[in-house]
Parts: C-alpha cells; sequence; structure tokens
C-alpha cells in the first residue's frame, strides 16, 4: 500500500499536521503576546501620596507613640517657601538672627500640626495634646520634641537611597 508518509523525508512530517491545529495553536501564541504586552502598557506606578501611616514608639517617654504621614509634593512646596525665606535671611550680612529662628519655628509648628496625625501624650491635667495649638506644643518636653521632630524627618525625607 502506497503511504504518503513513505515517502517523505522524516523532518517534513509535521506538513501532515492539519493546518487548522497549527492555526489554531499559532493564535494562542500571538494571543498570549498581546495579553502581556497589554498588561505591560496598563499597569502604571501610582505617584500620589497613599495614605500610609508610621507609628512610632518614642524612645524618650515610655509607653508614648505618635503616628505620622508622608507630606504631599505640594506640601513640601510650601514648606520649602519657610526654607527659602530662611536662607536669602541669612545669606544677606544683616542682623536678621531673631526671623531667621522664628522661621524655623513656624516650620516646626506646622510639622506638628499637619503630620502628626494621632498620639497618645498628654499634658498635667491628663488632657490629651493637641498638635494644631501651639501653646500645646511649645508644653513638649524638649527630648520628646526633638524625638517628635527627627521622626517628622524620618518619614519626610528624601535621600538618594530613595528613603
Amino acid at each position: 500500500m502506497w503511504s504518503s508518509v513513505t515517502y517523505m523525508a522524516e523532518g517534513l512530517t509535521w506538513l501532515l499536521t492539519p493546518p487548522i491545529l497549527v492555526w489554531a495553536c499559532f493564535n494562542i501564541v500571538v494571543q498570549c503576546i498581546i495579553k502581556h504586552n497589554d498588561q505591560r502598557e496598563i499597569e502604571m506606578p501610582i505617584a500620589v501620596v497613599d495614605d500610609e501611616l508610621h507609628r512610632e514608639e518614642l524612645k524618650s517617654l515610655e509607653g508614648a507613640y505618635v503616628v505620622i504621614r508622608e507630606m504631599t509634593y505640594g506640601e513640601r512646596l510650601q514648606r520649602t517657601n519657610l526654607m527659602g525665606a530662611m536662607r536669602i535671611l541669612k545669606d544677606t550680612k544683616s542682623d536678621y538672627a531673631g526671623e531667621l529662628s522664628m522661621e524655623t519655628q513656624r516650620m516646626a509648628l506646622w510639622d506638628f500640626a499637619n503630620l502628626v496625625v494621632e498620639h497618645n501624650l498628654q499634658d498635667r491635667d491628663e488632657r490629651a495634646l493637641n498638635f494644631k495649638l501651639e501653646a500645646d506644643v511649645k508644653k513638649l518636653g524638649s527630648r520628646i520634641g526633638e524625638e517628635v521632630g527627627a521622626l517628622i524627618d524620618k518619614w519626610n525625607s528624601f535621600d538618594d537611597s530613595g528613603n
């Protein structure tokens, strides 16, 4: 009996595969490539500050904590305006040291009021401190205030390592 397989070279037996099957496999591969490319193009990184909060235990006061949020770029620009004014005052040879320290104080008060979103700190009357009030921020012990300020800087500073 005559067969086409007997007269064909061994490497060409794939030609006997039905064309429909070849087309189906090709179609599946193409669809996978298209789907992969579509997913890669659709997925874009989120560039806005998420509402991730950072809870930090204070070392300077046992049992105390603060919850700090990251500032937005708009807030950073606003804060940088204060620092820019400070640099101008510092660069002039005039005696503006008093204004310089007031700007530093205003920046620190802004940080406490806007970036500390929760805490368990209270005054001697067992009233929770309100960091939106300048008087309450000024009541803090110096070590506690310095530590909270350092934690604010930790979560709102950017360096070359990405932190």
